[in-house]
């Protein structure tokens, strides 16, 4: 094959000639060789191949012959080569999504454990597991990348950091644990159902994502860091717990006025919270986001007992029905967004 051939072919390969361009002009070449011979190096061969000024036919691949051929296997090899480069790179790990088991044991005689979970993105449930069971056990389905899992023993306790980007996940934790937990979620609808765990400390950082968190109330006292970016959280109280709730940033919706509290200089407390020695506080950091709270009391009054719907609790709709906590759960457990999540806990391959 002559060299302005070959020229041709690097230069359809390189994307600079789309292949019927390439086509027609390899004809053209042949052509003129045909015609004329080699090209020759004097002003008369250099008028006869004008290639601007030739006229080109529509090209056959059944009659090119050999040219054809070797065109052919070149587009063939190319294709090949990027589709292999395609399978290597990081993109294609982003289109093959899989489903991968959570597993972590507990560890020999530990009851405590420092917990971790972040999430990207996606959709996640926790709640508890069954006494004697795994420390973590779970799915995480129709992600691209293997969750992480990091698990160890510091200090008497069990250390345990679960990440994972995106995709659906269900976990269940070991109720008999008394846990210290970090929620980390960038942009997730997340159900954290606490209700049955012992949660001494809670740590949540939202950035742009949509949680619920129910609390239990196996703990007397709950301490909690809130920084919510942009997303929502809603909180569940138990009913006999206290509240007090210090807050900063940018308070865009909170519905404090719903219980009978206000904020005074950031700070707002129900009445029993000296004398209640149960309860939750609260430390929020809020930018343009919502923190709501469902909370059975009002002061120690129940308010759908009493009658009693301010004007900013009448703002935010319909008053929830929360005379059975275990109730409100199953209702929970039943809604669209979540129950991937119930299928997946439910797995008896778990």
């Amino acid at each position: 094959m002559s060299r302005e051939k070959i020229k041709i072919l690097e230069m359809v390969q390189e994307g600079r000639l789309t292949p019927e361009e390439g086509l027609r002009l390899i004809e053209a070449l042949h052509d003129s060789e045909n015609r004329g011979g080699s090209r020759s190096t004097g002003s008369a061969g250099a008028a006869k191949f004008d290639i601007p000024n030739i006229k080109l036919p529509k090209i056959d691949l059944k009659d090119i012959g050999e040219v054809a051929v070797e065109f052919q296997n070149t587009l063939v090899d190319t294709f090949k080569r990027t589709q292999r480069q395609y399978k290597r790179s990081k993109a294609s790990r982003y289109t093959e999504l899989k489903d991968f088991p959570v597993k972590v044991e507990v560890p020999e005689a530990i009851k405590r454990c420092n917990l971790t979970l972040d999430i990207r993105a996606g959709r996640v449930k926790v709640k508890a597991g069954e006494s004697g069971g795994p420390l973590i056990q779970g799915k995480v389905k129709r992600t691209p990348t293997e969750p992480v899992i990091i698990s160890d023993v510091k200090g008497g306790k069990a250390d345990v950091t679960l990440k994972h980007s995106i995709g659906r996940s269900g976990l269940k934790l070991n109720p008999d644990m008394a846990y210290v937990a970090s929620l980390h979620n960038a942009a997730a609808d997340a159900h954290f159902d606490l209700s049955e765990l012992d949660i001494k400390d809670l740590e949540i950082d939202n950035q742009a994502g949509n949680m619920v968190v129910q609390l239990g109330s196996r703990e007397d006292r709950v301490e909690m860091d809130v920084r919510n970016n942009a997303g929502s959280i809603t909180l569940h109280i138990p009913e006999d717990y206290a509240l007090r709730l210090e807050a900063t940033g940018s308070l865009s919706k909170l519905n404090l006025e719903k219980y009978g509290l206000e904020l005074v200089d950031g700070l707002a407390e129900s009445s029993d919270w000296d004398d209640n020695p149960r309860g939750v506080s609260v430390h929020l950091s809020q930018n343009v986001a919502a923190f709501l709270i469902e909370w059975k009391r009002r002061d120690g009054i129940d308010l759908k007992a009493n009658g009693h719907r301010t004007e900013a609790e009448a703002d935010l709709g319909p008053a929830a029905d929360l005379d059975d906590l275990d109730d409100e759960l199953d209702e929970l457990d039943d809604l669209e967004d979540f129950e991937d999540e119930d299928e997946i806990l439910a797995d008896d391959d778990i």
